[in-house]
């Protein structure tokens, strides 16, 4: 029995490594740290100019978001009725710290000529998250039906509180999972906040 629980756990962790959707998701494939959009980013699509690739934090590669005018996306291939788990760590550093905006996770699903068909921010990191903590975002969007393709959006928004938005804001570590797969990591007890698709603070970076 226990043998069989030992292959059980290593199968999940092989699927588990190769069943994230998203390439480059830690941002460190690109070495050129400059403001967006005069450099790229490996694999990601970005638009506006109020953001950074750099590695200002721990000297480890993440992107920076100042306005609401930029941010950044990636497509993967999606199956229509098929669950994803989105996860992102976020981090507003010390002195800062965002004001009147917060940042999202956010999924959108396509058809085959690129016509949305669905689109919802799954998460957010609002001005009440710890500041200098790198803070998980995470969770469940399920393709429509017609889905071809799936996106995950990073960025700003207003958050209608304050007349003069100010701060930053980091990202890194961004994920995309099919279900079962990411359910499948709670039989080894590696995904509670997961399952429960909630917001999960840390206390430490992601790496």
């Amino acid at each position: 029995m226990k043998m069989l629980s030992i292959c059980v756990v290593l199968l999940l962790c092989a699927l588990t490594t190769n069943a994230d959707l998203i390439l480059n998701g830690d941002f460190t494939d690109n070495g050129t740290y400059e403001q967006l959009p005069t450099t790229n980013m490996t694999y990601w699509t970005t638009w506006g100019a109020s953001g950074w690739y750099q590695d200002d934090i721990d000297n480890d590669a993440s992107v920076k978001f100042w306005f609401h005018d930029t941010g950044a996306y990636q497509d993967f291939s999606a199956d229509p009725g098929q669950a994803y788990q989105y996860s992102v760590y976020a981090r507003t550093p010390p002195g800062d710290q965002l004001a009147g905006m917060e940042g999202y996770l956010k999924a959108e699903f396509f058809d085959s000529v690129f016509n949305r068909l669905d689109a919802y921010v799954v998460d957010t990191f609002t001005t009440n998250d710890a500041v200098d903590t790198w803070v998980q975002l995470s969770g469940m969007a399920t393709a429509p039906v017609g889905t071809v393709y799936g996106r995950i959006v990073l960025g700003l928004q207003d958050d209608g509180t304050a007349d003069n938005e100010a701060g930053s804001l980091y990202f890194d570590d961004a994920s995309v999972i099919p279900e079962p797969l990411s359910a499948g990591l709670l039989l080894i007890g590696g995904a509670t906040a997961v399952a429960a698709s909630r917001k999960r603070r840390v206390a430490l970076p992601p790496r």
